[in-house]
Protein backbone atom coordinates (compact mmCIF):
# COMPACT_ATOMS: atom_id res chain seq x y z
CA UNK A 1 0.00 0.00 0.00
CA UNK A 2 1.06 3.55 -0.52
CA UNK A 3 0.61 7.13 0.31
CA UNK A 4 -1.32 7.37 -3.23
CA UNK A 5 -3.54 4.78 -2.55
CA UNK A 6 -4.89 6.80 0.47
CA UNK A 7 -5.18 9.54 -2.15
CA UNK A 8 -8.77 9.55 -3.72
CA UNK A 9 -9.07 9.94 -7.14
CA UNK A 10 -9.41 13.08 -8.79
CA UNK A 11 -7.93 14.73 -5.74
CA UNK A 12 -6.05 18.32 -5.20
CA UNK A 13 -3.16 17.57 -3.37
CA UNK A 14 -1.52 20.18 -1.98
CA UNK A 15 2.41 19.80 -2.04
CA UNK A 16 4.45 22.53 0.28
CA UNK A 17 8.30 22.79 -0.57
CA UNK A 18 9.94 19.83 1.48
CA UNK A 19 7.43 17.00 -0.81
CA UNK A 20 9.30 18.99 -3.79
CA UNK A 21 12.61 18.89 -2.17
CA UNK A 22 12.35 15.34 -1.08
CA UNK A 23 11.22 14.15 -4.83
CA UNK A 24 13.97 16.57 -6.44
CA UNK A 25 16.73 15.65 -4.32
CA UNK A 26 15.66 12.04 -3.99
CA UNK A 27 15.34 11.61 -0.85
CA UNK A 28 16.83 8.28 0.53
CA UNK A 29 13.75 7.98 3.31
CA UNK A 30 10.86 9.84 1.79
CA UNK A 31 12.01 10.01 -1.96
CA UNK A 32 10.68 6.41 -2.88
CA UNK A 33 7.06 8.05 -1.47
CA UNK A 34 7.09 11.62 -3.16
CA UNK A 35 8.54 9.65 -6.05
CA UNK A 36 5.14 6.77 -6.55
CA UNK A 37 3.19 9.78 -5.63
CA UNK A 38 4.52 12.18 -8.24
CA UNK A 39 4.89 9.34 -11.24
CA UNK A 40 2.01 7.18 -10.27
CA UNK A 41 -0.15 10.02 -8.35
CA UNK A 42 0.27 12.75 -10.99
CA UNK A 43 1.87 11.45 -13.61
CA UNK A 44 -0.87 9.29 -14.22
CA UNK A 45 -3.56 11.45 -13.50
CA UNK A 46 -4.94 9.54 -10.55
CA UNK A 47 -4.99 13.01 -9.14
CA UNK A 48 -3.50 16.35 -9.66
CA UNK A 49 -0.86 18.70 -7.57
CA UNK A 50 -1.07 22.09 -6.41
CA UNK A 51 1.75 24.21 -4.70
CA UNK A 52 1.84 28.04 -4.17
CA UNK A 53 4.82 30.05 -5.75
CA UNK A 54 6.11 30.54 -2.63
CA UNK A 55 7.45 26.62 -3.05
CA UNK A 56 9.30 27.90 -6.13
CA UNK A 57 10.61 30.99 -4.05
CA UNK A 58 11.47 28.56 -1.58
CA UNK A 59 13.11 26.29 -3.47
CA UNK A 60 15.43 28.56 -5.62
CA UNK A 61 17.24 29.93 -3.12
CA UNK A 62 20.13 26.93 -2.63
CA UNK A 63 20.67 26.63 -6.37
CA UNK A 64 21.04 30.40 -6.81
CA UNK A 65 23.27 30.47 -3.18
CA UNK A 66 26.11 28.11 -5.29
CA UNK A 67 25.06 29.36 -8.87
CA UNK A 68 23.79 26.33 -10.35
CA UNK A 69 21.64 28.01 -12.81
CA UNK A 70 20.37 24.88 -14.87
CA UNK A 71 19.08 23.78 -11.54
CA UNK A 72 17.08 27.27 -11.27
CA UNK A 73 15.64 26.61 -14.92
CA UNK A 74 14.91 23.42 -14.34
CA UNK A 75 12.88 23.80 -10.84
CA UNK A 76 10.70 26.89 -13.21
CA UNK A 77 10.30 24.58 -15.37
CA UNK A 78 8.64 22.37 -13.19
CA UNK A 79 6.33 24.44 -11.09
CA UNK A 80 4.63 26.00 -13.75
CA UNK A 81 0.94 25.95 -14.52
CA UNK A 82 -0.18 22.31 -16.68
CA UNK A 83 -2.24 19.38 -16.41
CA UNK A 84 -1.12 17.57 -13.41
CA UNK A 85 -0.12 21.38 -11.57
CA UNK A 86 -2.06 23.97 -9.97
CA UNK A 87 0.20 26.68 -9.24
CA UNK A 88 -1.20 29.22 -7.43
CA UNK A 89 -0.30 33.15 -7.26
CA UNK A 90 0.33 34.47 -3.59
CA UNK A 91 0.30 38.14 -2.35
CA UNK A 92 0.09 39.63 1.06
CA UNK A 93 -3.41 38.35 1.88
CA UNK A 94 -2.23 34.58 1.55
CA UNK A 95 0.76 35.61 3.11
CA UNK A 96 -0.93 36.50 6.66
CA UNK A 97 -3.65 34.05 6.38
CA UNK A 98 -0.77 31.53 5.94
CA UNK A 99 1.37 33.19 9.02
CA UNK A 100 -1.29 32.79 11.34
CA UNK A 101 -2.18 29.60 10.58
CA UNK A 102 1.37 28.64 11.07
CA UNK A 103 1.09 30.26 14.10
CA UNK A 104 -1.74 28.23 15.55
CA UNK A 105 -0.78 24.99 13.99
Amino acid sequence: MSLRDDIPRGSLVALDTVVWIYELEANPVFGPITDDLFQNGFGSGHCRAGCSLLALGELLVQPLSVGRLDIVDEYRRLIAPGPQLAVWEINREVIETAAGLRSRY
